[in-house]
């Protein structure tokens, strides 16, 4: 249903989706040979008409929406999707290695949704690319970097239990500004890594090895609070801050 209304849509209309779980049907691979659920191939706007409490979009074996430049994903919940296997992930795959829940094209858009329960083999767990608006990105992971996010640009988000096996729990190279990273975790960098951060909340964030909050990243008028790392760096480490307020972090073992 939510293909159709994108293929009978002309460049400004808007669809409007009723609610439903939509879980079977779509399978088309758009931006690299990976499948989506849904393929947003041209500049529309897709909006649900109740919100994403009531409009999912479910993965399954493949990603759950590919959004292209100029596109529009509004009031979705998009869960469950998945990029390629560990076994065959390949670094320089782009389209296919990254954004289990959705894979943004750099002009793409995605408004007041959820991300959820998705994994992608090297890069953005929820969401790789694009901008994201006011979008809540919950339990996403990855195996490489960035498991809520990567490559993106957030703004008024909230990231909170995503996990990397490696870097960047919350986010990988996102700029990120007025959101809230909790309870993210990653080897390294368990809040954000290789990041830029304005205005940020970063709470009870975990990193294996360093950088429980943040690692390699500029920070701006953020609050870290609440921080863990294994070894260094409860806070943040190896990163450049500016009118930060930093309490309640620790290393067990330096910082």
């Amino acid at each position: 249903a939510v293909r159709a209304g994108v293929d009978a849509a002309g460049c400004s209309d808007v669809g409007g989706v009723s609610n439903g779980v939509y879980a079977t049907g779509g399978g088309r691979a758009v931006g690299g040979t990976r499948t989506n659920r849904v393929s947003i191939d041209r500049a529309v706007t897709v909006r649900s008409v109740n919100g994403p409490a009531e409009t999912l979009i479910v993965g399954g074996e493949m990603r759950c929406a590919y959004v292209t430049n100029g596109a529009v994903l509004s009031g979705f919940t998009l869960t469950n999707g998945t990029t390629a296997s560990i076994s065959s992930c390949s670094y320089t795959d782009i389209p296919n290695n990254r954004g289990g829940g959705a894979y943004c094209e750099t002009n793409a858009v995605l408004t007041n949704c959820v991300l959820t329960g998705n994994w992608a083999c090297y890069a953005g767990g929820g969401a790789n690319g694009g901008t994201l608006n006011d979008c809540e990105l919950i339990a996403n992971g990855c195996w490489m970097l960035g498991g809520g996010a990567s490559a993106s640009v957030l703004n008024r988000c909230r990231l909170q239990e995503n996990h990397s096996d490696q870097n960047g729990g919350g986010t990988w190279n996102c700029q990120i500004t007025d959101c809230e990273l909790i309870d993210n975790q990653a080897s390294a960098g368990g809040g954000a890594y290789a990041s830029t951060l304005n205005g940020c909340l970063l709470e009870n964030n975990y990193g294996g090895s360093m950088g429980g909050g943040a690692l390699q990243c500029m920070l701006s008028r953020c609050h870290m609070t609440g921080n863990l790392s294994r070894l260094e760096g409860g806070g943040a480490i190896a990163c450049t801050l500016y009118n930060c307020l930093l309490d309640g972090n620790r290393a067990e073992t330096i910082g």
